[in-house]
């Protein structure tokens, strides 16, 4: 998630453009209702982003066994976190959730195992939260795979600032995390059934700090125009990803326009830009404590500065779009402003229009951001001279609604570039 600030002002609010003003107007206009609205620039001075290495705390990955609760808990999996488990003076299961480093974004994400020796009944949870504020629902699975959502009205938050809930817990694990676990491996499997289709050519497009290869895929045909797609530099990230699958298989799959599109271009994918984040559950920053979204003007860690080197070393003839994948509380995209390319601009405004033309009841919120913003849609639009944005999701925009916009996101990309080609 990219975590711009997305004050709600309005684009006639005094101080902004008047062409920024007029383009809005235009685009309401354009609808049957304001699907598509452009909110307030933002602007990050320059100097204000360390990203140099910080000391984090790992978490010690262990099965807990509570006694006085007849209980097992676990943090043996990647992408669990839980600092510790104990007993609370009620009976209750008290699980502490603690950031890897601080300051941090309020991404507080968790994720553990339970599991009895024997019988069934339930215990109540309290996640207790240092550095952070109980922001994800909590989700529940038999295998790790498929998940549920607990019902919202069964989630209380207490006094002291800790969230509590109650679950059936037996002898079969259940997981319970703050979004569905989608880790390295699940994304490897996901790549690797792409290849498996002939859409996606694997490599590798560098490694983490940590040595962890970060996976790359080609889709289309190498040697044409290309968008390149980031995805998952934020591990909490996961609606994001979600959409980035959806993306990417539409690109994939056996439509005239897909087959089309991949005859005339390559998409380049780094599905998995933050490995060592994801697999120690942390809430924002990679193995060194840094937000490697703030790190594509300097390149100070190994994450951006891999896949930096990547892109400008491969034979790209044209670098046509771009999009990092994230996830905040809402839908929203973010685009270079219209000052540091008009053109591109108009290009991604275009191409968002379309999507909320495609999506019965979708509303388009449009935030510009300027060039000192040191993300890696920015550094994209301006390194690699293409129109670029941040696709956020909602965290918790149902899962249906994210496959469905992304589908038209893909779609309407491929249409306005191959319209583009042929003119």
């Amino acid at each position: 998630m990219s975590r711009y600030p997305t004050t709600r002002a309005h684009v006639h609010a005094p101080g902004h453009s008047v062409r920024l003003a007029i383009l809005t107007c235009l685009l309401l206009s354009a609808c049957a209702a304001p699907r598509v609205e452009i909110i307030e620039t933002v602007h990050v001075p320059e100097g204000t982003v360390d990203t140099t290495s910080r000391e984090i705390t790992l978490q010690q990955h262990q099965d807990f066994y509570l006694p006085e609760l007849g209980l097992w808990v676990s943090n043996r999996f990647a992408g669990a976190r839980m600092n510790s488990a104990a007993p609370g003076p009620d009976g209750s299961l008290v699980i502490d959730v603690r950031p890897e480093n601080s300051p941090i974004n309020d991404s507080a994400w968790y994720g553990f195992r339970l599991w009895r020796d024997s019988g069934e009944r339930p215990v109540d949870i309290v996640l207790r939260y240092t550095g952070g504020n109980h922001r994800y629902p909590p989700k529940i699975s038999n295998d790790g795979k498929n998940w549920r959502t607990i019902d919202p009205d069964a989630v209380t938050a207490t006094a002291a600032g800790e969230t509590r809930y109650s679950l059936d817990v037996g002898t079969t694990p259940l997981w319970v995390a703050a979004q569905e676990v989608v880790t390295g491996e699940t994304i490897d499997t996901w790549l690797h059934g792409l290849a498996r289709q002939g859409c996606a050519r694997l490599s590798r497009g560098g490694f983490s700090a940590q040595g962890a290869p970060i996976p790359k895929a080609v889709v289309g045909t190498p040697g044409r125009p290309a968008v390149v797609v980031l995805g998952r530099q934020h591990p909490p990230e996961v609606t994001g990803v979600l959409a980035l699958f959806s993306f990417i298989e539409t690109v994939c799959d056996d439509s005239d326009l897909a087959r089309r599109f991949r005859d005339n271009f390559a998409v380049v994918v780094y599905p998995l830009m933050n490995p060592d984040g994801v697999r120690e559950g942390h809430w924002r920053h990679n193995i060194n404590g840094v937000d490697t979204n703030r790190d594509w003007q300097h390149f100070r860690q190994p994450e951006p500065r891999a896949i930096r080197d990547d892109l400008l070393a491969t034979d790209l003839v044209d670098v046509v779009f771009a999009l990092d994948f994230h996830s905040t509380q809402k839908d929203i995209f973010y685009v270079l402003e219209e000052s540091e390319g008009p053109e591109d601009y108009r290009l991604m405004i275009e191409w968002i229009t379309a999507i909320a033309d495609s999506v019965e009841g979708y509303h388009c919120l449009v935030q510009p951001v300027s060039s000192k913003v040191p993300g890696s849609s920015v550094w994209m639009g301006e390194a690699l001279d293409t129109p670029s944005a941040t696709y956020e999701v909602g965290d918790d925009t149902p899962r249906e609604r994210i496959h469905t916009v992304a589908t038209a996101a893909a779609h309407a990309m491929m249409e306005l570039l191959l319209r583009d080609r042929s003119d």
